[in-house]
C-alpha cells in the first residue's frame, strides 16, 4: 500500500552497469533503494561523489533505465508516464540542474529561453504568455527588463533564477534539484535557496534535493537519506539524521563539511 499523499515512491530499486566486451562484468550501482516523498515536502539525498545520487535522479526523470524495483510518480510507474503521458509528466516534474549554462542555448535572449518552453506546452506565445513570463521572473526576484538580455550577459546566479522561472512557467508540482547551487557564489546561493523556500510554501511544491552540501540539506529539507556506494545507510527527518547520525560515514560526512 502507498500513502495517498506521496508524490514519489521508490521501493527496492536496483541498478546494474554492465561493462566489458569479451568478459562482461556486472557492477551494482544502486542496491535496494527505498524512500518516499510526500506532496509539499522537501527530501534530500546526500552523499559523496559517485554514490549514486544523480543516477537516482535520472531514473526518476525517466532518463535512465533500472533493473528492478518500483519507481512511482503520483502512484503511477515512471515507465508508464514516459510511455503514455510523457508531456504531462515533463510538465509536472521538472529538473533544475547544477550547471545553468549547459541547460540553455547561449545565444538566446532570456525571452527566447522562456518562450521556447512555453511554446512546447501551450503551442502559442502572445502578449498574455509574455506577461506570464514576466510574472515568473518576478517570482524569482528578476525585473522584466532582463527579458531582452542575452544569456551570455547574465551572472551564474541570475541565470539559475532564469532557469527556475522556466521551470515555473509550466506550473510543476515537483522539482528535482541536482546540486542547484554548486556553481554559484555564496551570495547567489543564499538568494536562490531563499527563493526556493518561498516558492515551496506559496505553490505547495515538492522538492528532491541532491547534494553533498550539509548546510543546504539542513536549511532546505524536511527529510534526508544518506547514500554511500549505492546503498541508503540512513533515512529519516533531517534534524534527526544530522544530530543523531548512526553511521561512521554520516558522521565523517558532517565532520568533513564543517572542517573545511
Amino acid at each position: 500500500m502507498f500513502d495517498s499523499c506521496e508524490m514519489i515512491t521508490v521501493q527496492n530499486l536496483k541498478k546494474i552497469y554492465r561493462t566489458g566486451f569479451f568478459r562482461k562484468e556486472d557492477i551494482p550501482v544502486l542496491q535496494n533503494i527505498s524512500f518516499s516523498i510526500p506532496k509539499g515536502t522537501s527530501f534530500g539525498l546526500v552523499g559523496s561523489s559517485g554514490s549514486g545520487k544523480s543516477t537516482i535522479a535520472n531514473i526518476l526523470l525517466g532518463l535512465e533505465a533500472y533493473d528492478s524495483g518500483t519507481v512511482l510518480y503520483k502512484h503511477k510507474s515512471i515507465k508508464e508516464w514516459c510511455k503514455f503521458e510523457n508531456l504531462a509528466f515533463r510538465k509536472s516534474c521538472q529538473l533544475l540542474s547544477q550547471n545553468p549554462y549547459a541547460s540553455v542555448y547561449p545565444k538566446y535572449t532570456v525571452e527566447e529561453v522562456l518562450a521556447e518552453v512555453y511554446l512546447i506546452h501551450h503551442k502559442r506565445f502572445d502578449d498574455i504568455a509574455r506577461q506570464f513570463c514576466i510574472n515568473q521572473l518576478e517570482e524569482v526576484k528578476l525585473a522584466k527588463s532582463i527579458l531582452s538580455r542575452n544569456i551570455s550577459e547574465l551572472s551564474g546566479g541570475e541565470l539559475q533564477r532564469v532557469c527556475l522561472a522556466r521551470c515555473l512557467l509550466i506550473e510543476p508540482e515537483t522539482i528535482i534539484l541536482d546540486e542547484p547551487t554548486t556553481q554559484l557564489d555564496t551570495i547567489a546561493q543564499d538568494i536562490v535557496l531563499n527563493i526556493l523556500k518561498e516558492l515551496k510554501l506559496k505553490h505547495n511544491l515538492t522538492y528532491l534535493f541532491i547534494s553533498h552540501d550539509i548546510d543546504l540539506m539542513s536549511f532546505m529539507t524536511d527529510s534526508l537519506a544518506v547514500i554511500s556506494e549505492g546503498v541508503i545507510i540512513e533515512n529519516g527527518s533531517t534534524d534527526k539524521v544530522l544530530s543523531e547520525s548512526k553511521t561512521i560515514f554520516t558522521r565523517n560526512l558532517i565532520d568533513s563539511h564543517y572542517n573545511i
